[in-house]
């Protein structure tokens, strides 16, 4: 209603520049006071003030808790602080709301429970049974977070009291980034494709489900989908479960989260434990956003990157760059290349104060940072690239605070582009074939060996070194050119590391290889 928006606005507005009257008075307090107890006000009032305003500031303040390459480790805790959940709507109106999206199609729910599951700032599920008797989870928008939208850019003064790290342009494009997602929230319709291109995926990779999303009781508030009946990782966090298997979990999650976002159609950018359902020990579905997507055309170099980003700075780099446009008043290009090769987790950040050690993260992290100071501005897929993956490395940190899990779930990504090149690369017709002339030589090569027996025993054996035999027209390949290959394949077959290690099944095919050049062999000796 216009009353209603004209008050928060005006309250928005007044509560800011109580703020800013009050900071103002003591300029930039964490300039001023760099060792002083006041250098942890600012942050703590900003949060504050953040959740007094609720609704989409306490959600944008969340936004900003993620966002390593804006604030140091101080302000990101305090933002991190604020409460995600808030109180149920009111029962009259959530059935206002239900239907006024649904209409009479809101009688299809044969039960539906106005108690709900879970509270969220942005939305609430309720469960529910359809006319069929099928269990279903309702999510519903809530109707008065839609005007915050458009009272954002009244956080704008603020900028003006961030730490250096958030420049006021910074901040600005940070607002603005959000409010895109923001409004994406508010739209179930946006969460109900994405769940469909989730399913998609789902069909291709073995790692993901997809919760089914019911169309005929979803709109643009409300969401209706099936579980795919799994327990949450909320929880078995709260169950003792044993070391290795919450560390497998972790693993699982860290390395289905980083294949959908590389080489998926939609990756979350916010993960809750409540949010991620665990299907056993090998899938793992999530059935809440907001969803974010990396565009085709920047998929392969992102891989690169995150394969690279450790042990080799300059391909990092180059694949790095292709992510990032530079600002309008110029970037240092050969300066970020220095930066990455030079990048140490720790000492280049303020994010991890007194921690010890780290893991790949860190990494990612600085040179997110390396790249904003050198001048360039990532593009929006990988701000919530970044977002997605401090989530999965706080996860995975709750799950197994003694590994490196982040670093592993990349090894196996690795592993699993390898092999999926490969597989991509084999035409299905020609392996038809080649198997089918590998098992016809497999059922005869007891026969010619028997032959060549035979023959030596009656001392016919005649070594010809690429020369056809006598009345035949055929060209047969040098003997020394299949020794080398012999020696190549035994090479393979014995490497145990490094890159001479190969999975079974390419053993398999290396065997059968060597077992065609041993029938050529015996051919040229005969």
């Amino acid at each position: 209603m216009p009353g209603g928006a004209d008050t928060r606005r005006r309250d928005v507005e007044a509560r800011i520049a109580a703020l800013a009257r009050l900071t103002g008075a003591r300029g930039r307090l964490h300039v001023v006071a760099r060792h002083g107890r006041e250098e942890e006000d600012l942050p703590r009032l900003i949060r504050e003030l953040m959740e007094s305003l609720g609704g989409a500031f306490l959600l944008f303040g969340r936004y900003l808790a993620a966002r390593h390459d804006l604030l140091p480790a101080r302000w990101a805790s305090a933002f991190d602080a604020l409460p995600e959940w808030a109180e149920p709507l009111e029962p009259s109106l959530l059935r206002e709301v239900i239907g006024r999206g649904l209409g009479s199609a809101a009688e299809r729910f044969a039960y539906f429970d106005s108690a709900p599951t879970a509270s969220h700032v942005a939305w609430q599920a309720h469960r529910a049974l359809l006319d069929n008797g099928r269990a279903v989870v309702v999510r519903v928008s809530r109707p008065e977070l839609a005007a915050d939208a458009d009272h954002l850019d009244r956080l704008a003064p603020l900028g003006e009291v961030l730490p250096p790290e958030c420049p006021p342009e910074a901040f600005a494009a940070a607002i603005d980034d959000f409010r895109s997602e923001f409004q994406g929230m508010l739209d179930m319709r946006r969460e109900r494709d994405a769940l469909d291109q989730l399913a998609q995926d789902a069909e291709s990779f073995t790692l993901i489900a997809a919760p089914r999303v019911h169309a005929p009781l979803s709109c643009d508030s409300v969401l209706t989908c099936e579980s795919v009946g799994a327990a949450t990782l909320a929880d078995q966090m709260c169950g003792a479960g044993a070391r290795a298997s919450r560390e497998d979990v972790a693993r699982l999650i860290a390395l289905a989260w980083l294949q959908q976002a590389t080489a998926g159609r939609v990756f979350p950018a916010v993960l809750r434990p409540e949010a991620i359902e665990v299907c056993g020990r090998c899938r793992i579905a999530f059935s809440t956003g907001p969803f974010h997507a990396v565009p085709p055309q920047y998929q392969a170099a992102l891989r690169e990157y995150l394969h690279n980003a450790v042990r080799d700075p300059d391909r990092a780099v180059a694949a790095f760059l292709q992510q990032m446009r530079p600002r309008s008043d110029g970037a240092d290009v050969e300066g970020l290349r220095r930066q990455f090769r030079q990048a140490v987790p720790f000492r280049d950040s303020d994010w991890c104060d007194g921690a010890d050690d780290g893991g790949i993260e860190q990494y990612l992290w600085v040179h997110w940072r390396r790249a904003t100071s050198a001048g360039f501005v990532l593009l929006s897929h990988m701000t919530a690239f970044y977002r997605g993956l401090t989530a999965v490395a706080r996860i995975a940190q709750t799950l197994a605070p003694d590994g490196d899990v982040l670093r592993r779930a990349l090894q196996d990504l690795q592993e699993t582009e390898r092999i999926r090149n490969v597989v991509s690369a084999v035409d299905p017709d020609e392996v038809r074939r080649m198997a089918a002339e590998y098992f016809h030589l497999a059922l005869t090569l007891p026969e010619r060996v028997d032959d060549l027996l035979q023959h030596a025993s009656a001392g016919r054996v005649r070594l010809r070194v690429g020369m056809p035999a006598d009345g035949d027209s055929r060209r047969r390949p040098a003997s020394v050119l299949l020794v080398i290959l012999l020696v190549f394949g035994i090479a393979i077959l014995l490497g145990n590391g490094g890159q001479l290690s190969v999975a079974v099944w390419m053993r398999a095919l290396i065997v059968a290889a060597l077992t065609a050049a041993v029938v050529v062999l015996t051919e040229e000796w005969t």
